[in-house]
């Protein structure tokens, strides 16, 4: 009961409701969220922490229209395998038809292909927060769990056989990295591989299958990972190891996903000279650590219970002053930490002390600035955070550092076992 009480309270669409974060309109269609000011900034937060990632990583990061000609998907492969999750074709006169896309992967792969490559450009790491869509059937649409508009965290690498290995387990030390970062615990990795008896699902290559599915294999043997085998789960283009989360109603969903490909490759004649002079096959790693932005930020609703760190909060202060005298010196600290892009409220209402605090609080907002006349007089602020009690106060620089590093070093300070300084 208690589980289900808890539950209950850190619903992602009761809470993205109450805070304001996203909604899903009738006007514009099911599955099709619309973001809020608060919500987007969450999303934009989440976005830039993913870009540095994966510059870090050695990934460039390239952009594709949000549609294409149904030639395209043919070579892929998706539409004989994917036309029922794809929106229907729109038939432009004079042209052929026109598909929305439902995957960034082709389009990344016409950039890979657009002119000859070299071994010693591989390997090659594509990444895009591609939108895409699909067409999740109605009933199954749920919040942002399951939605028809998606925002993927996506790239592709391209490499060498002899890279593969390496890719891969850099590619699951990302994955871990982010976890560990928002304090995910129970994650349990699902092994999934293709069915031999369907060909109707995947590619026909048993000599290909075997080969990819090994690697993988290897690869979460040698790193020692406790994993499981899905059978038949695996895309129709190679295997892949999912990561999977469970809800607070004990429900599990995949939350990210990471593929390695051989087949496109071959649709798409894709190629690179190796050493040796010649043409070689790459192959290719799907990978989106963060999954979709829609599911991942759903999970992250219910993890924080809305309570997001500094980092993420869409409101990461909110300056509340005990009187119309200290305005000034209130309005001098909005200036400065807008000046350094932080995301800051005044509260400039006529309601009481208390409630201005109370109203901070039910919104969550993770720093409430306190300013009287001793703060105003000695240049200090009085800070309370949403998870504590406690008020320290400290001079106005000190703090504005405090919140330089929190956004810098993006740590995880809603938790009450974090002191202030």
């Amino acid at each position: 009961m208690e589980k289900r009480e808890l539950a209950r309270e850190r619903d992602h669409r009761k809470l993205g409701k109450e805070l304001e974060l996203f909604l899903i309109s009738d006007v514009v269609g099911p599955g099709l969220p619309l973001w809020t000011p608060n919500g987007t900034a969450i999303r934009e937060a989440l976005e830039t922490f993913a870009k540095e990632q994966e510059a870090r990583y050695g990934y460039v990061r390239v952009a594709t229209p949000h549609i294409a000609k149904e030639n395209l998907y043919y070579t892929s492969g998706h539409l004989p395998y994917y036309k029922d999750s794809m929106f229907p074709p729109m038939d432009l006169k004079g042209e052929c038809a026109y598909y929305m896309k439902a995957m960034n992967c082709p389009h990344h792969h016409i950039i890979f292909g657009h002119r000859p490559r070299s071994y010693r450009e591989l390997p090659l790491r594509f990444a895009e927060y591609g939108t895409v869509y699909r067409y999740e059937d109605s009933g199954a649409l749920s919040g942002l769990l399951r939605v028809r508009s998606i925002a993927q965290n996506d790239a592709h690498i391209y490499c060498t056989l002899d890279q593969v290995k390496d890719e891969l387990k850099a590619t699951f030390n990302m994955t871990l990295d982010y976890y560990n970062k928002f304090r995910f615990e129970n994650i349990k990795v699902r092994f999934s591989t293709h069915d031999p008896a369907n060909k109707e699902k995947f590619v026909d290559n048993p000599e290909l299958w075997q080969f990819s599915e090994r690697i993988i294999k290897e690869v979460v043997e040698e790193l020692g990972v406790d994993h499981f085998l899905g059978v038949g789960e695996a895309a129709f283009y190679g295997p892949k190891l999912d990561f999977q989360a469970t809800t607070m109603l004990g429900r599990e969903e995949s939350i990210s996903t990471t593929q390695l490909d051989f087949a496109q490759p071959i649709n798409f004649d894709l190629n690179y000279i190796g050493d040796d002079g010649k043409e070689h096959r790459p192959y290719i790693i799907h990978r989106a650590p963060l999954g979709a932005h829609e599911r991942f930020i759903a999970f992250l609703i219910e993890h924080f219970g809305g309570a997001f760190p500094t980092w993420m909060a869409p409101i990461q202060a909110r300056i509340i002053p005990v009187n119309a005298e200290v305005d000034r010196y209130a309005r001098e600290l909005e200036t400065s930490l807008r000046a350094n892009l932080m995301r800051v409220e005044f509260d400039s209402s006529d309601n009481s002390f208390n409630k201005k605090i109370r109203e901070a609080v039910t919104r969550k907002i993770p720093n409430m600035v306190i300013i009287g006349h001793k703060e105003a007089e000695e240049g200090t602020i009085t800070l309370r955070r949403y998870c504590t009690k406690e008020q320290v106060t400290m001079p106005k620089d000190t703090f504005i550092a405090r919140m330089e590093r929190l956004n810098k070093e993006r740590i995880m300070d809603n938790f009450a076992d974090v002191v202030v300084p």
